[in-house]
């Protein structure tokens, strides 16, 4: 997915600040800015710009995505401590992925992970934490084509097991 930052080439924008993002699609800036802060960020498919970025060395830029490797983000839900959300980037397109859910899970506590791409079906695992790395499904739900667009998603369109976002349900202590 790319993401764009500003709104025409007319428009004079005051500032923007990009921290420690990981963007797998395009970035695109757009406008005159009186200030841009970029740094720690990895824009995996390039930025696409009229400004020279060339002075934003702290970040890593690429033009197209990775062929391997695996990169995990886990995130504890801030206003409900029962939900946490687990993100990978599959680019080894591995058919499981070892996730340490540690900093979100106790050890004895149950808990469900369901992808995001089906929230209302049946949870894609489910179990009491023991500590270990556990090993989550990729591609096994496929992604939920748009509303009126049935055959929205197709082609490279469809992440596959390249992505997922899973949401983990805590459940209680045994």
């Amino acid at each position: 997915m790319d993401a764009t930052v500003g709104y025409d080439a007319s428009v004079e924008s005051t500032d923007v600040t990009l921290t420690d993002n990981y963007l797998a699609g395009k970035l695109r800036i757009i406008g005159a800015w009186q200030s841009i802060s970029m740094t720690g960020n990895s824009f995996l498919n390039g930025i696409r710009t009229e400004l020279d970025v060339s002075s934003y060395t702290d970040n890593e830029v690429t033009e197209a995505p990775p062929t391997t490797g695996i990169k995990i983000f886990t995130h504890q839900n801030a206003y409900d401590p029962s939900r946490a959300r687990v993100t990978i980037y599959n680019w080894a397109e591995e058919d499981s992925v070892d996730v340490d859910l540690g900093d979100i899970l106790k050890p004895g506590e149950r808990y469900e992970i369901r992808s995001v791409f089906d929230l209302y079906g049946p949870a894609i695992l489910e179990g009491s934490f023991d500590g270990e790395l556990v090993s989550i499904p990729m591609g096994s739900v496929p992604a939920t084509p748009v509303n009126g667009y049935p055959e929205g998603i197709e082609g490279d369109d469809d992440p596959g097991k390249q992505f997922g976002v899973f949401l983990i349900k805590h459940l209680g202590c045994q």
